[in-house]
This record gives structure tokens, sequence and C-alpha cells, in this order.
């Protein structure tokens, strides 16, 4: 349920309140390289954010630094985890946790 903001909330607060929810629904969590999955951050990927979620998906993700320098731009790929037929919609998990108490993976 979305709640209202008074309507004598400044401007600036609105504003601040719809980048927040516009952050917690598309963000991805960017985590560190090597296997350790240590957040180190969150994007936002905009042709990504489409992907729908399933608990059973057919794509995943991954993170790449471009550059060598600590300060380069980091872009996130989508990759199938298996076949995925002309038409079908592709899906990624948005919380793995969600769907491990869910269906016990």
């Amino acid at each position: 349920m979305r709640r209202k903001l008074p309507e004598s909330t400044p401007e600036y607060i609105e504003e601040g309140a719809r980048w927040a929810s516009i952050v917690n629904t598309n963000a991805h969590g960017i985590l560190s390289r090597g296997g350790t999955g240590i957040s180190i951050g969150l994007g936002l990927f905009p042709k990504i954010a489409i992907l729908n979620h399933s608990c059973i998906p057919n794509a995943s993700y991954e993170f790449t630094r471009v550059g060598a320098e600590a300060e380069s731009d980091i872009v996130m790929s989508v990759r199938a985890i298996r076949a995925v037929e002309e038409g079908e919609e592709v899906r990624e998990v948005y919380r793995r946790r969600i769907c491990h108490r869910s269906w016990g993976e």
C-alpha cells in the first residue's frame, strides 16, 4: 500500500521520496568479484529494470568493470541460463531470499 504525503510536504521532500521509491523498486545490488558476494553498492540500470521476477528464472546478471581504474564504469550484463524460447519473457530473481523462503531452495 502506497502512503500519501501530507499536502504541506515541501516539493524537495516529495521528489526525494519519489527517487527513494524508484531505487527501492529498481536498483540492483552490486557484488564484489571473486565469489565473496560482498555488496559494494547499488546501481540503477534502466534497460535491466524492465525484466520481471521469477523464483525459477531463465536469466541471471553479472557485473564487470570497464577499465582498469578504480573509478571505471561498472557494466551489468544479462545472460540466459537456459534456452529462452521465442516470445518467452526474460526473467531474473529480484530477491533471492524471498525465493529461498517460498521454495525452500
